[in-house]
């Protein structure tokens, strides 16, 4: 098994310790199906609870995301944001950034507008990735880092202060081309040429878009690389690229 994903698997060996987290999570999620949200809140407390206690990052995750929503149901925001900070501060950077955006977008297909408010915990796990490696001379995610320090992307630093609704990067199409202005770079402005079943991406500080023929659309946004790459070669595909129709990206779209 690859050293990066043993934290994430299992930090105990018993067999059988997971059946008993489980049947946790499967007692809440039964009190939940029943509209009963306010008794599901210990069961799955206690399934998110002990499922970061082994170590086990989804199972963590996912008994940690129907916690929130079932606070959310009975009016406890506050209780919601407790719930997933602890969560994520439970665990490191060895997780990837692969499952940790997997969690950040289904906290926000299943809690919609309301569940923006519980990203924040969330984005700081996905910074704390750190499978690259970093020195001195900097990586393509982070310029200079010093050895230790996590890499961030240029789009990752602005997203943490950008305003929501405000674009982070827009194509106009053109005769032959697409004009692209990327707010990390605003003073140029790239041409990528129509090139009729060619697919290919053009990046700029963490933002990708993917171009085919006189088409285009977001393809990722990496809060950590430059290069859109992902960290040791793990992506995902960014929530708001999955769901971008428009030209134009914009943050909390």
């Amino acid at each position: 098994m690859p050293p990066q994903w043993r934290r994430c698997t299992a930090a105990k060996k018993t067999s059988g310790r997971a059946s008993a987290i489980v049947a946790m999570y499967a007692e809440g999620m039964d009190a939940v199906a029943h509209g009963k949200f306010d008794a599901a809140t210990g069961p799955l407390q206690n399934a998110a609870t002990e499922a970061c206690r082994s170590g086990w990052f989804e199972l963590a995750a996912h008994a940690t995301t129907e916690l929130a929503m079932a606070w959310m149901h009975v009016g406890a925001p506050e209780k919601a944001l407790a719930a997933v900070t602890a969560t994520a501060d439970a665990f490191d950077g060895t997780c990837g950034v692969m499952l940790t955006a997997a969690w950040m977008q289904a906290l926000l297909v299943r809690g919609s507008e309301p569940a923006l408010a519980l990203r924040g915990p969330v984005e700081r796990l996905i910074m704390r990735q750190n499978r690259q490696g970093l020195g001195g001379a900097g990586t393509p995610g982070s310029p200079g880092a010093s050895a230790g320090a996590s890499p961030v992307s240029d789009i990752g630093k602005l997203l943490q202060r950008l305003a929501k609704g405000k674009p982070f990067v827009a194509a106009t199409r053109k005769a032959s081309a697409f004009q692209v202005q990327w707010i990390t770079k605003p003073a140029e402005k790239t041409l990528v040429a129509f090139r009729g079943g060619f697919r290919r991406p053009s990046q700029e500080g963490g933002v990708t878009l993917a171009f085919y023929g006189p088409s285009m659309g977001l393809r990722r946004v990496d809060p950590v690389n430059n290069t859109g790459g992902g960290i040791g070669g793990e992506t995902t595909q960014s929530p708001v690229a999955r769901s971008t129709s428009s030209p134009t990206a914009r943050r909390g779209a």
